[in-house]
């Protein structure tokens, strides 16, 4: 069994939409779900819940407020929570609104779709002229925004809490695997129940979601921007990089020699220590940024006969700081200040140890120092001023 746990993924502003959002579905379920019967409940979503035969109609925007029970709605708002701070980060407040409630209809559609082509199952609902239970749920909307996470931060790393009788254990997993995989499952899921819902969730609903926030993502993707470093908080991923100059560079990957190939687990460390330093340089000045983290924990684990160069071990950190990955990310920002305590861009990286500290990993009291460092040392005006504003925020 799995249970996400959260996301290492910093964001850089209030998510308000999608606190508004859990906070209106929230009221609208204590208000339909307290103190009313089963009976009451029950005709209250034959009311307002989707009906598959009338896909256009205002119950495809109020099923999306209604949910079957207190675990029903607990499991859709804490993924919601999970995945819709950093989407909405990406695509604003006004737009991820709108991208949320799209979705929520889209999802509908492909559950209406799959039940209008499939065989009604036998039940209770035949007597009132139905062939299908009526749909509620956040889930679909919720879906919607999960396809639009793992496109836009696709190694963003999500805590995921596994157990299986007395073994427990929490792992970070990309989130391209779970939420690839929660999506593929659902699709499976469906084919093989051959309707829109598999044990009494709409799993069509599900991928129709997921789909669409997948499409819609890859299709807004190029004109979100970001992933430069002149963006005082970017962690986002697959679009351009700069480096230390401001020269934009476009990633290699059909050419030149396997990252594998520079680091196998069977060389003795000591006697390739020198080649991966030579791997990883070349491979940042080439701007194969993502096969140079993956070499980098090599390197890290190695004896090493040298420091890396500067902008090679600060473009090494800025990668992880664009991918989300916090913990990597401060300690390649360590690394670099360790081996070069005097370099122009040292207060820059004592920034983002802060900010990773801040909003990466939620620890306040490791942040301060390393913002008000930056807040007295960068040589930029707005970032000193950004760095002093979010050490008092968090209690600096």
């Amino acid at each position: 069994m799995f249970f996400p746990l959260g996301d290492d993924n910093p964001r850089r502003s209030t998510p308000v939409v999608t606190i508004l959002l859990i906070a209106a579905n929230a009221l609208v379920y204590f208000a339909c779900n307290l103190g009313t019967s089963e009976g009451d409940i029950h005709q209250l979503f034959l009311r307002w819940g989707y009906d598959s035969a009338n896909p256009v109609s205002v119950q495809a925007f109020t099923s999306m407020f209604l949910h079957a029970g207190l675990l029903h709605i607990a499991g859709n708002m804490w993924v919601l929570w999970i995945v819709g701070d950093n989407v909405e980060d990406k695509f604003g407040k006004v737009r991820f609104l709108l991208f949320y409630l799209v979705g929520g209809f889209v999802a509908a559609w492909a559950y209406s779709a799959i039940a209008n082509v499939a065989d009604p199952p036998a039940g209770v609902y035949e007597e009132l002229g139905r062939e299908h239970p009526p749909l509620v749920g956040a889930s679909g909307a919720v879906y919607a925004v999960m396809g639009a996470y793992v496109v836009l931060f696709p190694e963003a790393r999500i805590r995921l809490l596994a157990w299986l009788f007395v073994f427990v254990q929490v792992f970070r997993v990309p989130a391209k695997w779970f939420i690839g995989l929660t999506i593929a499952l659902d699709f499976v899921q469906t084919l093989m129940a051959k309707g829109p819902a598999a044990g009494g969730v709409a799993t069509a609903a599900h991928v129709g979601g997921g789909v669409f926030g997948i499409l819609t993502a890859l299709a807004m993707k190029k004109s979100l921007g970001g992933g430069g470093d002149g963006d005082a908080w970017e962690v986002h991923t697959g679009f351009a990089k700069t480096t230390r100059d401001g020269t934009e560079h476009t990633p290699r990957t059909g050419s030149g020699r396997a990252a594998t190939e520079w680091f196998t687990p069977h060389e003795p460390m000591e006697d390739s220590s020198r080649e991966v330093e030579d791997a990883l340089v070349e491979l940042v000045r080439a701007g194969r940024l993502r096969e140079a983290i993956d070499v980098y924990p090599g390197y890290v684990a190695m004896r090493r006969e040298r420091p890396l160069p500067p902008e090679v071990q600060l473009e090494i950190a800025h990668e992880f700081y664009r991918q989300g990955l916090a913990r990597d990310g401060i300690a390649a920002y360590k690394r670099f200040l360790d081996t070069h305590p005097t370099d122009d861009e040292a207060p820059e990286a004592a920034f983002r140890i802060g900010l990773l500290y801040s909003r990466g990993l939620n620890d306040r009291a490791a942040a301060i120092p390393w913002l008000q460092r930056a807040a007295h040392t960068h040589r930029s005006p707005d970032t000193s001023v950004y760095a002093a504003n979010e050490a008092a925020r968090i209690g600096g």
